[in-house]
């Protein structure tokens, strides 16, 4: 690494172009289709678990929500279901 009283200018400097390569990088079509069953692989689990998470905080907060209404407020949403 050369010596520069500024390494903000040289990193600047070194990386600038790295923006415009990233938009060119390709793999070959097998390292890809590899890599996308991969990740597919490892991350189906946790989006779903994440999905039922959230579904179950959603349904807490309208059990909750019944719980602490008002009672005729809460007989009136009672009737209306």
């Amino acid at each position: 690494m050369p010596q520069h009283s500024d390494y903000r200018g040289y990193w600047v400097q070194e990386y600038s172009g790295l923006m415009s390569l990233a938009a060119r990088l390709r793999f070959p079509r097998h390292v890809e289709e590899q890599f996308l069953e991969d990740y597919f692989k490892q991350t189906v689990v946790t989006s779903r678990l994440a999905s039922l998470a959230g579904f179950l905080i959603w349904v807490s907060y309208a059990v909750l929500d019944y719980w602490f209404l008002p009672p005729d407020v809460s007989d009136g949403v009672a009737h209306s279901l």
